[in-house]
């Protein structure tokens, strides 16, 4: 007998001693049987009833919410939306200027947005991310083709604290020297994984064919 079959006996008789049974009388157990599926019935069927009439129109219209407009003291215009069904409050901070606007790099616009959240002069990025987490909020910081912006979804018990975050993220970022070569890092190795992705390079392909490369929506993001 071979070693390997040697062990596979000892597996075997260990197995048979664990199930408790005697190495002479122990069968090997039974496998489940797998539960067959239910027939389909005539209303699954593609051909049921049913499907010969489309389903009536709601009857309810849509109304649009209400739009309440002001204009702060400093010129910021603000918009609010009211919606009473859940304790929750979104703010979002948005700049109408994005990456499609100037002649640099996108790159360095993307990067810049990344770099918002890692560090203020106040706060370190490991402060910073606490804070967000110690009010179990989502934020962001995003920079567009025709916008950027932060923002944030917190509990309005919340919203106080989430405010002054958000305003010590985009008044005081800190932009230290140590995060930006670690979000180079980061978006190096990215841009290298993006590149072999079917997706990306179709919409990179399409966006130049359409706009061209001399315009500002024909310029990959990479």
């Amino acid at each position: 007998m071979s070693r390997a079959l040697a062990w596979l006996a000892c597996v075997a008789i260990a197995g048979c001693a664990l199930a408790g049974c005697g190495l002479a009388g122990c069968a090997p157990a039974a496998l489940p049987t797998r539960p067959s599926a239910a027939p389909a019935t005539s209303a699954d069927a593609v051909d049921a009833p049913f499907r010969a009439t489309a389903p009536p129109l709601a009857d309810a219209p849509f109304t649009p919410p209400k739009i309440e407009s002001a204009t702060l003291s400093n010129g910021v215009r603000v918009l609010l939306v009211e919606r009473r069904e859940l304790p929750i409050v979104c703010v979002d901070l948005i700049v109408r200027t994005g990456f499609a606007d100037f002649d640099g790099d996108a790159e360095a616009f993307l990067l810049m947005a990344a770099l918002l959240e890692q560090g203020t002069t106040t706060r370190s990025a490991a402060q910073l991310s606490d804070a967000w987490r110690a009010i179990a909020a989502e934020h962001r910081t995003w920079v567009d083709f025709d916008s950027g912006g932060a923002g944030f979804k917190a509990l309005s018990t919340h919203v106080d604290a989430a405010i002054a975050l958000l305003a010590d993220t985009v008044m005081r970022p800190a932009f230290a020297e140590d995060e930006i070569d670690a979000a180079r890092t980061r978006w190096t190795a990215w841009a290298k994984q993006q590149k072999f992705a079917i997706e990306r390079r179709a919409a990179t392909a399409l966006a130049a064919s359409v706009y061209g490369l001399d315009h500002p929506y024909g310029r990959t993001t990479l």
